[in-house]
């Protein structure tokens, strides 16, 4: 083997290795930036459930108050914001 083909060859050989140094190193960076992904999306929807969870225990307590504002007698509710409004006006 001649030596200019030998030194081409490690030349060749060395500007394949560069490529598979710098993939590598774009291939470690992609993999940091997924698990910062998964633990933000991890993150995301441990909010999600508390959200959900706070909704529905709002629906509840909503559900709660609407039957019990319909059990109530109108009248009574109506003076009952009437002299609501009248403190408030004796407040402002």
């Amino acid at each position: 083997l001649p030596i200019w083909q030998f030194l081409e060859q490690a030349r060749q050989i060395n500007s394949w290795d560069q490529v598979l140094i710098g993939n590598a190193d774009k291939i470690l960076k992609l993999n940091t930036e997924v698990e910062e992904i998964k633990a933000n999306q991890q993150r995301l929807e441990n909010e999600l459930d508390f959200i959900l969870a706070q909704q529905s225990d709002l629906e509840e307590m909503l559900q709660s108050l609407e039957e019990t504002a319909k059990s109530q007698d109108v009248s009574s509710f109506a003076q009952h914001t009437d002299q609501e409004r009248q403190r408030t006006y004796q407040l402002a």
